[in-house]
């Protein structure tokens, strides 16, 4: 019996074609008796929605079950059985006959949750190869030598910065008000947007990516999400933060798409200018390099239409100050 994630309220077509809903959550799936999938909640209670039989490509020893979107609120829960037959369930606006019916190998949201599920080893059978590249998961390719920190600007084709972690001294250490005054509150709290553009106190060091999808992307939303160290100089006292930055385009034409001038570390620097013989840049530079020369972590992941398609993990190492420029290398 396998397992599968649903992470908002979907409707499915039920046993008498009435829309059955199933909340948030993770479900067992079996494949009933009589063709449909039986969703088991954590409690036992088991809902039965309609399911088609279809096929899919992939050489597997045991059954596997996924959950994913083909787009924007249309949910799938498939179970792929040894022998190449599938068992395919749509939501309550996709009836399952026509959820089996469409090429389920032509969704990035099906390849990834196959991959994600899959034991890391099983890409190595020969046999399974043919079936591993047919997903064309997409490239991202950074540039590897970054510019130098410079004065933030307006990004091109950036729509959207957001704190993904902030941690700060625990409450009670030491603050900005000398000992025993931090408030182990985060200064930036996870989840929320902050700014981008040509405002005092914040250097960047940014670089050209190209990204390739799968399949065609013209007429598409090819969407570039970038997560990366902000180092910030004085007080408030912040340990760690890291920011991610998205960055859209709909090219015209089908091809690599360029993305120029991402941000892969930023500093959050006084607005002042700083005092004779210091440096804000070396300062944020020597927060941003590390002893083994991997440096700091910046991932990379790649959405075609709301899909994700790929991801990729590198190190920024800022260097120091007179020293070589900046390098992004695979961790």
């Amino acid at each position: 019996m396998e397992y599968v994630g649903i992470d908002e309220r979907t409707g499915f077509v039920g046993r008498g074609g009435e829309t059955v809903t199933i909340n948030p959550g993770l479900y067992r799936v079996d494949v009933a008796s009589d063709g449909q999938l039986a969703l088991i909640a954590d409690d036992g209670t088991a809902t039965l929605v309609e399911a088609e039989r279809g096929g899919h490509p992939l050489e597997l020893d045991a059954p596997l079950a996924v959950s994913f979107e083909v787009e924007r609120g249309d949910r799938r829960v498939a179970v792929l059985l040894p022998g190449g037959v599938a068992m395919v369930a749509g939501a309550a606006r996709t009836p399952a006959a026509d959820a089996s019916r469409q090429q389920l190998f032509g969704s990035p949201g099906f390849a990834s949750a196959v991959l994600l599920k899959l034991p890391v080893g099983i890409v190595q059978k020969p046999g399974y190869l043919i079936s591993y590249h047919k997903f064309l998961f997409g490239t991202i390719e950074p540039g590897l030598s970054p510019a130098p920190f410079a004065p933030q600007t307006f990004p091109p084709n950036w729509v959207r910065s957001v704190v993904v972690t902030c941690y700060v001294p625990p409450a009670g250490s030491w603050g900005p008000g000398g000992a025993g005054t931090a408030s182990g509150v985060p200064v930036f709290a996870p989840g929320t947007d902050v700014r981008r553009g040509p405002y005092p106190g914040y250097i960047v060091s940014t670089t050209p990516v190209r990204v390739t999808c799968p399949g065609s992307e013209a007429g598409k939303v090819v969407e570039l999400r970038v997560t990366e160290h902000v180092a910030t100089l004085g007080y408030p006292t912040i340990l760690s933060m890291t920011w991610q930055d998205i960055y859209r385009i709909v090219p015209a034409v089908d091809g690599p798409v360029d993305i120029p001038g991402v941000i892969v570390a930023t500093g959050r620097v006084p607005p002042t200018a700083p005092p004779p013989g210091v440096s804000y840049t070396a300062q944020v530079q020597a927060r941003l390099t590390s002893p083994t020369g991997f440096g700091v972590p910046t991932v990379f992941d790649l959405y075609l239409d709301g899909n994700w398609i790929a991801s990729r993990q590198m190190g920024y190492y800022a260097s120091y100050p007179g020293g070589p420029p900046p390098v992004l290398a695979d961790k």
